[in-house]
């Protein structure tokens, strides 16, 4: 393990997951905001972590399995925070949790074997479109506890729309494709532990 910069960046991603969870579901206005603040800071270390590997070559195995899995820690807290709120059915975080947890494992797998899994263009676009709603969904809520210029009962009205019930159910569903889509591309890592054994 090489704790270069785009890891720490990583690191300092994953670490926070906890830590906005527990600070979004105190319920306090304050808090709340605080933990808007650092789901945005954690959010952008991903845009970081990722140049400063091609920049300054840093790119390496254990980097290329703690970078996404950061993101997922980071989506993950989020999404259950939205579940303690009503704002995403729990049938939904359960779906896509089990696409996580498959997809890390089948990574471990494939990191044991000597051949890393490099994360697809359909991976980078769910987990972009998992962040951009989130992020949505924080800015109305900091600006509910922040700003008055637009009522606080209407902010909640969109943030309870049909609109978010349909997003989240296409981030679901294409997050249900990308695993199918993993499954398929590296299925010969089963075969070759199944022969092995």
């Amino acid at each position: 393990m090489k704790f270069n910069l785009p890891n720490l960046v990583s690191f300092f991603r994953l670490f926070s997951a906890p830590f906005f969870y527990v600070l979004f579901t105190s319920f306090d206005k304050s808090t709340v905001s605080l933990a808007c603040i650092l789901y945005f800071v954690a959010a952008s270390t991903d845009i970081l972590d990722g140049w400063a590997a091609r920049r300054f070559g840093y790119s390496t195995r254990f980097g290329e399995f703690i970078d996404p899995l950061a993101d997922k820690f980071l989506t993950t807290f989020a999404f259950l925070s939205f579940v303690n709120l009503n704002i995403m059915p729990i049938w939904m975080f359960a779906i896509i949790l089990l696409r996580d947890t498959l997809s890390t494992i089948l990574r471990i797998i494939a990191l044991a074997k000597g051949s890393p899994i490099k994360t697809s263009k359909e991976a980078k676009m769910k987990t972009t479109a998992q962040m951009i709603f989130i992020a949505y969904i924080l800015v109305l809520i900091f600006a509910k506890y922040n700003f008055h210029i637009i009522p606080a009962a209407l902010i909640d009205k969109i943030i309870y729309s049909w609109i978010t019930f349909v997003f989240l159910l296409l981030i679901t569903l294409y997050s249900v494709w990308t695993i199918l889509n993993y499954i398929i591309q590296y299925k010969n890592l089963f075969k070759q532990e199944h022969l092995s054994n």
